[in-house]
């Protein structure tokens, strides 16, 4: 019962003694100087298949699996669109744009404003262009926003971007706040 129960674990094969396929030694009486190994033919652990439990991977087998996982992933990433990117830059470009402008005014005696149209915005004091900034996708919606000497907007309070999660982006009345 018990050799049965070790063979379990250990996954040990066991022969007949007569079998010759190992034969343990004998002492000088012809007797087995090992008599708790009679009978054993092999203690070589084996797995739940029956193979040696040295075997592994060859390198070759890693190879084409790492080949296929890099395969697989360049298909995945290739099929991603980079359009929602773009419109998220866009988004952040047009807050960083207009909170400058923001600054801008309040650091100043006079008002100044921000102009979205087509893929361009302008950032203009007192009616004459300062800077312009391009955007990448052309989706910003066209509008004029001016901000007074304490900050505060008038005009364009919202300016949608195609394709972002969290247009539009929006000015807070009264404060000039751009979240």
């Amino acid at each position: 019962m018990l050799s049965r129960w070790l063979e379990k674990i250990f996954f040990i094969e066991t022969l007949p003694a007569e079998a010759g396929a190992w034969a343990p030694e004998l002492g000088p009486q012809g007797v087995c100087a090992e008599p708790l190994l009679q009978g054993i033919h092999a203690s070589v652990p084996r797995d739940i298949r029956g193979q040696s439990a040295s075997q592994g991977f060859t390198l070759k087998e890693l190879a084409v699996t790492l080949v296929l996982v890099a395969i697989i992933g360049v298909v995945v990433m290739s099929r991603r669109s980079t359009t929602n990117y773009d419109a998220y830059a866009d988004a952040e470009t047009l807050k960083g744009a207009l909170r400058n402008t923001r600054t801008r005014a309040m650091a100043d005696i006079v008002p100044w404003s921000f102009v979205v149209s087509g893929q361009t915005g302008t950032l203009q004091r007192n009616g004459v262009d300062h800077s312009t900034i391009t955007f990448a996708t052309g989706g910003v919606a066209a509008g004029t926003v001016t901000f007074s000497t304490r900050g505060v907007p008038s005009g364009t309070m919202s300016f949608a971007v195609t394709d972002c999660s969290y247009s539009p982006v929006v000015i807070t009345p009264g404060t000039g706040y751009v979240p």
